[in-house]
């Protein structure tokens, strides 16, 4: 039977006839076979039929795995009778099963072909349909030279597949290269081969995650030195194991660090490493107004380098404890002596304490009165107070004489503070307390005002009587020397005294007997 007309270069065309006389000879000259003593590839027809000239090759020479047959030709389609959609319609044995193959990225394709009768040297190529345009094209085929008795040979591609879906290996061995290196047409010696090639969307590559999540108890607090305990729970949420799995946090020291499993143990997918800790509240804490941390885990993925921190996998785990501050002034006043009187100098000491649980800033007094001299204060103003520390200052004034009237003065004194993280632009958000001390003082008694003077009433003078006119001699006319007798008001009394004595004897003179 003639072999289907294909155009070839009439050196090979000869020689593949001359092969193909000598093939019929030994058949007997039986037409029952397609071509006699030739193996036909097993792809789908279109893949051939496209050629227009199939591919086959004389059963004589190398072969691919160990056994080989002849096939029948189908005069409708020009391929093999045995060609199919799964290329399996021969018991081709050169490859074992074949892996998918990814598609979208470069990959090296390795394939390990079974050959034997190699007893001389032989060329060995193979197509792979990247793009399945069902056409095998030399951008596709990758080749090497069998030396005699090989046993097997390896086909290297570095491949990149367009799409995914069913695809087709071609092998062709043959003595003579530049019939191996074609994906069609015959060849005087060898065997070709068909497999079926899977192209498949890649995997999703591998989840690698860390995750890790802290919690603290309490979440809020008030108190210096007040416990809080962290519980850091490490989770594998990856699709992979992970190995030397750490933690660290920069408010634990590590060796206060408790974990189950201890530290750099491997995780396998969704384990956990779980560790507890407990710090005290610092006064740093209260007055930045929150304790804040965040925990560091880290793990070497199974491709990782360990002399490599950059490809860790790495796990942020943050958490806030509240800070309830008490922003807050106490102010206390003392004066001496106990009991001043008006113009005494009063001494007066101020205390302001910070009374509350942060850190106060700028503290001096605020509001004092009467105003003091000669203010001295320690520690320096403007002072910076930790809780429960104090600033006092002390100064003098002199008591006024109202008050001193009034027998009480009232003594005012106040502190004023920035709290933390304050405006020091504004004083509306300053921590204010004042306080009033009434101070008792000794009482200005005033002196009585003086009473107004008499004014001399005038009497009239008595009429002289006889006897009252007869002048008493004085003195002078006795020629005596003035002795200071008794002046004019001590003669008018006498006058006064003689009438009385004479009425009292004309009264007695005129009573009845």
């Amino acid at each position: 039977m003639s072999q289907p007309a294909v155009p070839r270069p009439p050196l090979r065309a000869l020689a593949v006839a001359a092969a193909l006389g000598l093939a019929l000879l030994a058949s007997g000259g039986s037409p029952a076979l397609a071509a006699p003593g030739y193996d036909y590839g097993d792809a789908p027809v279109d893949v051939d039929a496209g050629s227009g000239d199939p591919a086959r090759a004389l059963v004589t020479g190398p072969r691919l795995g160990a056994t080989v047959s002849a096939d029948r030709l189908d005069p409708d389609t020009g391929s093999s009778t045995k060609a199919s959609e799964s290329a399996d319609g021969d018991d081709d044995d050169a490859l074992a099963a074949l892996p998918p193959l990814p598609v979208g990225r470069l990959t090296t394709l390795r394939l390990v072909v079974a050959v034997s009768r190699v007893t001389v040297p032989a060329r060995l190529c193979g197509w792979v349909d990247l793009d399945l345009d069902r056409a095998f094209r030399t951008s596709e085929r990758a080749c090497v030279d069998v030396p005699a008795g090989a046993r097997t040979a390896e086909l290297r591609w570095d491949a990149r597949a367009a799409a995914a879906g069913d695809s087709l290996v071609r092998l062709r061995i043959a003595t003579a290269a530049d019939e191996a290196e074609l994906p069609d047409g015959p060849s005087a010696s060898g065997e070709v081969e068909d497999h079926l090639l899977a192209l498949v969307d890649p995997p999703p590559p591998p989840r690698l995650v860390l995750s890790l999540q802290t919690e603290s108890s309490p979440t809020r607090v008030a108190r210096l030195g007040e416990p809080v305990r962290y519980t850091y729970r490490v989770r594998n949420a990856g699709d992979v194991p992970v190995q030397g799995v750490t933690l660290t946090d920069v408010r634990v020291p590590p060796d206060q660090l408790s974990c189950s499993p201890a530290l750099g143990a491997a995780l396998a997918p969704s384990a956990r490493l779980t560790c507890t800790a407990t710090v005290l509240v610092t006064q740093d804490d209260l007055d930045f107004g929150a304790l804040e941390t965040a925990a560091e885990a880290r793990a070497e993925a199974p491709s990782g380098d360990p002399d490599d921190p950059s490809d860790d996998l790495l796990a942020i785990g943050p958490a806030t404890v509240e800070v309830r501050a008490r922003p807050r002034l106490a102010v206390a006043l003392t004066t001496a002596p106990a009991r001043p009187a008006a113009g005494a100098r009063v001494r007066a000491t101020v205390t302001v304490t910070n009374a509350g649980n942060v850190t106060l800033t700028r503290v001096g007094l605020d509001a004092v009165r009467p105003q003091l001299s000669g203010v001295r204060c320690a520690p320096d103003r403007p002072a910076r107070l930790a809780p429960g520390a104090e600033l006092v200052c002390t100064g003098a004034f002199v008591v006024a004489p109202g008050d001193a009237r009034r027998g009480r003065a009232e003594v005012r004194a106040g502190g004023r503070a920035e709290q933390p993280y304050g405006t020091t632009a504004t004083r509306r958000d300053d921590v204010v307390a004042r306080t009033t001390v009434a101070l008792p003082l000794t009482r200005l008694v005033e002196p009585p005002a003086p009473a107004p003077e008499d004014t001399p009433t005038s009497r009239p003078e008595p009429e002289p009587t006889a006897s009252a006119a007869t002048p008493e001699p004085s003195a002078r006319a006795e020629g005596l020397a003035d002795s200071g007798g008794p002046g004019p008001v001590p003669a008018l009394a006498g006058l006064l005294a003689a009438a009385g004595g004479g009425a009292v004897v004309a009264l007695r003179a005129r009573r009845p007997r």
